[in-house]
């Protein structure tokens, strides 16, 4: 099949489905895009078009025009039998309507990947034959037909058995939604017990702009002193032993993974999905401790490698490593391995 593949350039998440796409042996025409830089509502940030509403109709014409140049400039007077979108923050209808002259019969699929809550995601879902997100919650209140619930994807590397253990609990994440609070908590607690570990902030320090600098404000006068903590750790001002400005390619983040016999994970509170980390690490047949308690809900969740441990007060009780297991962690979500998860979008 002819593939045009449309997907944000963040964190090179696209590159697995692209290659999976190919080896299958499909010809696929991919767009990667700075959504930053190519979407109004968030270049100039929601709260803006909240405040100034009477612009909205403005903005929306910049991804009409963007569409327009792109379908001229970009070799997509052709035809396709399968549209690919990811996020779709800088789709408009035109590009499908533009598509569906040269192809009646091309097919739509729109994936969703962060919650809705932030971001109306779901905006152009009308226009997509099928549509799937990662969270749960979005899928059951969005009312569409063509809505269902998918979580993240796997990648066969993760099911290398060979990789000899090194860490009893690894963690690696950037420094948002309290993660640094969980991680301090956590770090020292291991630290503590002798407990070997890979607990990794992410933190890319930067200039504090004068916005920044007003939050700061807000901050102190509300006395909020974990998120003043994190907001030091993030300028730079403040750091932890586990703390770093190190970049991890997926190749660094997956061996840590598979060095390990547990995954700390993290969620975001306002979101009713899974991360990556989580998946990824059920993919390593790992046991798994996390603050997100809404993956009771799921259907792979099995409380004999997933501990449920409390945001507030993370206690990792790592007996529970030495349990054994009934069934493989991999096993319960083997359709959610590339391979089988990009046929979703396809057939």
């Amino acid at each position: 099949m002819k593939i045009l593949f449309i997907a944000p350039s963040y964190l090179g998440l696209y590159k697995p489905i692209y290659e999976e796409l190919c080896n299958q042996g499909h010809n696929v025409t991919c767009l990667i895009l700075d959504d930053f830089k190519s979407d109004p509502y968030l270049k100039m940030g929601f709260f803006l078009i909240r405040l100034f509403n009477l612009l909205k109709w403005k903005l929306k014409k910049i991804p009409l025009k963007y569409w327009i140049n792109a379908c001229k400039s970009k070799d997509l007077d052709q035809k396709f039998d399968v549209l690919f979108v990811i996020q779709g923050t800088t789709f408009d209808p035109y590009l499908l309507d533009f598509l569906k002259k040269r192809n009646p019969n091309l097919k739509s699929s729109l994936y969703i990947w962060d919650s809705n809550r932030w971001y109306d995601f779901f905006r152009n879902a009308k226009y997509f034959d099928k549509v799937f997100s990662f969270d749960l919650h979005d899928v059951e209140s969005s009312q569409l037909a063509n809505t269902a619930f998918l979580p993240f994807y796997w990648t066969e590397d993760l099911a290398d058995a060979n990789i000899a253990t090194k860490y009893t609990i690894s963690s690696i994440g950037t420094n948002h939604h309290g993660r640094l609070a969980i991680y301090k908590k956590v770090y020292f607690q291991l630290e503590k017990m002798g407990i070997s570990n890979y607990i990794k902030l992410v933190v890319n320090c930067s200039p504090i702009s004068f916005r920044e600098k007003i939050r700061l404000l807000k901050l102190y006068l509300f006395r909020k002193r974990e998120a003043i903590e994190e907001f030091k750790v993030s300028c730079g001002e403040l750091t932890f032993p586990f703390v770093t400005n190190k970049m991890y390619s997926s190749e660094e983040y997956n061996k840590i993974i598979l060095q390990s016999k547990a995954v700390l994970d993290t969620d975001n509170p306002t979101q009713f999905g899974t991360t990556p980390r989580l998946i990824w690490a059920l993919a390593a047949n790992k046991h798994i401790y996390t603050t997100n308690t809404f993956v009771a809900n799921f259907p792979f969740f099995n409380s004999d490698y997933i501990h449920i441990i409390s945001r507030e007060n993370p206690i990792l009780d790592v007996t529970l490593l030495d349990k054994k297991l009934s069934t493989s962690p991999r096993e319960s979500i083997l359709n959610l391995r590339i391979d089988n998860w990009v046929k979703n979008f396809i057939e």
